[in-house]
């Protein structure tokens, strides 16, 4: 076996559970690049479940993701679970906005827009630009 096939296997063997983990969101990352959405759904669920759902930065990029690429009603309706249980743990402006946005993508109107004004009275107490907000509540209200 040659070199490279070798150091290939080192993480694997050293610690493979994160072997695991970094082979997935690299195929999750390679996805999204390709913007081929259903797969992205499938491995980021599969991610998400397993590893991510306590990590906020990464439940925020995948929920943002699928906010804006994926149709299907019951992705989405997962990842607004796990959104919500992260309002639930500490509400921030960004994971209200985004609750709020899958909220309006599913037609849950009222849910979306009280989300939405709890992330605008978050964001003007952190004083950051809130003009994102203010154009998805104009977008809620249309609706």
């Amino acid at each position: 076996m040659e070199l490279n096939g070798l150091l290939d296997q080192i993480p694997a063997l050293i610690a493979p559970e994160e072997a695991t983990r970094m082979k997935q969101l690299s195929l999750g990352s390679y996805l999204e690049a390709i913007q081929d959405w259903p797969r992205f759904a499938e491995v980021s669920f599969d991610f998400l479940e397993k590893y991510g759902q306590d990590d906020f930065e990464m439940l925020m990029k995948t929920a943002y993701n699928f906010y804006l690429n994926v149709d299907k009603p019951e992705y989405l309706g997962k990842v607004l679970a796990w959104i919500e249980t992260s309002v639930q743990t500490e509400a921030t402006f960004v994971n209200l906005y985004l609750q709020a946005a899958l909220q309006k993508k599913l037609g849950q109107k009222e849910k979306a827009l009280a989300s939405a004004q709890a992330s605008l009275k978050a964001a003007q107490e952190q004083e950051s630009d809130t003009e994102m907000i203010e154009q998805l509540i104009n977008e809620i209200r249309q609706l």
